[in-house]
Parts: C-alpha cells; structure tokens; sequence
C-alpha cells in the first residue's frame, strides 16, 4: 500500500531504495525493542523478535530478490542476513550462554567483519543511466549499489566522448571523504 503511494506520489521512485530502507527500518525496531527489553516480557519480546524478523527475510528473498540483478543477490543477501543474524544473537545468545559478554562481543566482531570484508572486496565500477551527455561530461542516474558501496542519485561524471541518452553504461567510483562517489564513464 505504501508503496504504491510512494509509486504515484514521488518522482523517481526507486524499489530497491525503498525495499533497503525497510530492511534498515526493521533493523531500528528491533534494535529498539532489544533496549527496551526490561519493560516487556521476554516470551513476548521473543516472539515479536521471530516474527519481525522472519518479515525481513520475506522482503530479503521474495521482494529484493526481484529488484536485484541475479548474480548480485548473494552479497545483498550475506550482507543483510549477517546484520540481522549478529543483531538477533545479541539478543539470544545471553539465554544461551547465560554470559552477557558474548552477547555483546559476538554479534559487534560479527559486524565489523562483515563491513571490513564489504569495503576489502568491493566493486570499483557502478552502472547508471545516461540523463544528458555533452564531450566531456555525462549527467548519469543510478540506484542504491551495495558491492561499490554508492547511494542512489544523479552525478555529473567525466566521458570521453557524447553518449546516448539512456543507455546503460559502467562508471568508475571514487572514495571521497563523505563516502564513495561515481566520476567517470569507463570505455
């Protein structure tokens, strides 16, 4: 439903935008809920942390999984599955182990192993969408791209030559100080 509107309503609508901001929605409340978990019963916080995250894997492997090139999906998948993996062992590794340490330790080592790997291995190229060409610059439009760790947006980037408005082309990224940004049409 909200999709829907968000489809009718806003110019540019990107589904694998939206569907990765529910994904990191999910990630808050239940992260919310685990802060909070000395006001709530633990069966029912339990219960709610299953369910909620059975939910997350239904959008992880029915509704990114459409959005999502084919021989991409296995990173979106490791990626997003290890975060609610070490966050949900946060939770249930103290009833496990009886020891809070690990409860902590485990899923934190998890994580930074997980974001050490992404940025070790990841894509030096992106693909986008021409907008407007001109000799020397390109104005392109690509979505969320989790292996070169890019955001969805347009950017003005370098090209050699005037290309074709729509086509599909691959773009060199770039590490800036705020992050990773596309900056030239690779021939």
């Amino acid at each position: 439903m909200l999709k829907k509107f968000l489809e009718k309503k806003t110019s540019g609508f990107k589904p694998i935008a939206y569907l990765v901001s529910k994904l990191q929605l999910i990630i808050v409340v239940i992260l919310f809920f685990l802060l909070a978990q000395n006001f709530f019963s633990p069966l029912i916080l339990s219960a709610f942390v299953l369910i909620i995250s059975s939910y997350y894997f239904y959008i992880l492997f029915f509704e990114l999984k459409k959005e999502i090139k084919e021989e991409e999906f296995n990173y979106y998948l490791v990626f997003f599955s290890l975060i609610l993996v070490s966050i949900d062992l946060a939770y249930f590794l103290p009833f496990l182990t009886g020891s809070y340490f690990y409860s902590f330790f485990i899923p934190i080592v998890i994580i930074f192993l997980l974001f050490s790997l992404g940025f070790a291995f990841r894509r030096k190229y992106c693909f986008g969408k021409v907008k407007i060409s001109s000799e020397k610059e390109t104005v392109i439009e690509k979505d969320f791209d989790l292996l070169s760790f890019t955001t969805a947006g347009k950017y003005i980037v370098e090209s050699e030559k005037s290309i074709s408005k729509g086509k599909e082309v691959k773009v060199m990224v770039k590490t800036t100080l705020f992050g990773r940004k596309p900056y030239k049409i690779q021939e």
